[in-house]
């Protein structure tokens, strides 16, 4: 699996300077415009978890997986390894958010407030972690073409409304119960993995019935 792994960040490094342009396009007009480190957080992981997505079109470009089956690399071992680079890229999305607030907010002179900004971490991590546990299944299923559709009809309608949706209900509880933050940004973890999880048992079944 750890040579899957690499094997994708392979396709990532040869398109590097394509994807720097649309960090650098993605991030800084909106820091010009109006500053939200809270937002620099989201759209890192956004670019991030877009990137690492867009690797099923570099396989499929390449017959990968067909070539994949005549080595010692299991159907399991495929599935897996697109899950943990999509976690990867999640952890890796959240360090460049969190590197880019602290620049912005030194050039804006804003304290960052710690944790206000780790619950908004916490939020996004289940965000992409749900819309991953969506998007994945589709993306083995259907291939990249309508995969990307549905990613982009899913990604508008998740930004629109689960977003909001993880943002108020988190806010509800904390007002309404004696819950505290830490339980709670735990429980909104372990709910987002277990979602994730079962995402990933789909994705397995849907490899192990699909032809090449």
């Amino acid at each position: 699996m750890k040579g899957l792994i690499v094997k994708d960040f392979t396709y990532i490094k040869n398109y590097w300077k394509t994807y720097l342009l649309a960090i650098i396009l993605g991030i800084i007009p909106t820091a010009l415009i109006n500053y939200d480190p809270n937002f620099m957080l989201i759209i890192s992981m956004l670019i991030i978890f877009i990137i690492s997505i867009n690797t099923f079109s570099f396989d499929k470009e390449n017959n990968w997986n067909k070539y994949a089956l005549t080595m010692p690399v299991s159907r399991r071992d495929i599935v897996r390894a697109k899950y943990m680079l999509n976690i990867i890229g999640l952890l890796l999305g959240s360090i460049l958010g969190f590197l880019l607030s602290l620049i912005g907010n030194f050039f804006y002179k804003i304290d960052l407030d710690f944790n206000n900004f780790i619950n908004i971490l916490i939020i996004s991590m289940a965000f992409f972690l749900i819309l991953s546990a969506i998007d994945l299944p589709t993306l083995f299923k259907w291939g990249t073409n309508k995969g990307k559709i549905v990613l982009m009809i899913v990604l508008f309608t998740l930004i629109a409304i689960i977003f909001q949706i993880i943002e108020k209900a988190y806010n509800y509880i904390l007002n309404i119960s004696s819950i505290d933050t830490i339980k709670l940004n735990l429980l909104i973890i372990l709910i987002s993995i277990l979602i994730y999880f079962i995402s990933y048992k789909i994705s397995l079944y849907i490899m192990s019935k699909k032809e090449y």
